[in-house]
């Protein structure tokens, strides 16, 4: 089972085993991100959200890495397609600990930059 700790120094564990390490910052951001919103997101909002601040090709070549490595990471727990990504709903995780503040405002400003959280609870993307 995956599992996703946010709160402190955010952590990916699947089967028991810690993968924070090998993953990518942005990529965890994403995945993060994903987890948080509980919801699809788009390719464009994920490049704009974690390379808002490059252009568009490099951002979209960027999170093609990004994605290619969380696909290898984390197998079946990701549905990834040309426009979209999302947690498969067939596939058990659990996220938390979480700041309920933060899981609020994520539900209310989906598409807003997580480097604008009052205090950052997804650290690498900044």
């Amino acid at each position: 089972m995956l599992q996703l700790k946010l709160l402190g120094q955010p952590e990916i564990i699947l089967n028991g085993a810690a993968l924070t390490n090998s993953i990518g910052g942005k990529a965890q951001a994403a995945l993060y991100y994903l987890a948080l919103t509980g919801r699809p997101q788009t390719r464009a909002t994920l490049a704009g959200l974690l390379w808002g601040d490059v252009p568009e090709a490099l951002a979209r070549t960027s999170l093609r890495k990004a994605l290619t490595n969380l696909r290898q990471t984390m197998g079946d727990y990701l549905e990834i397609d040309r426009q979209s990504v999302a947690f498969n709903p067939e596939a058990q995780f659990k996220v938390g600990p979480t700041c309920a503040m933060h899981s609020n405002w994520l539900r209310r400003s989906p598409n807003a930059p997580c480097c604008r959280l009052p205090c950052s609870i997804l650290p690498t993307c900044c």
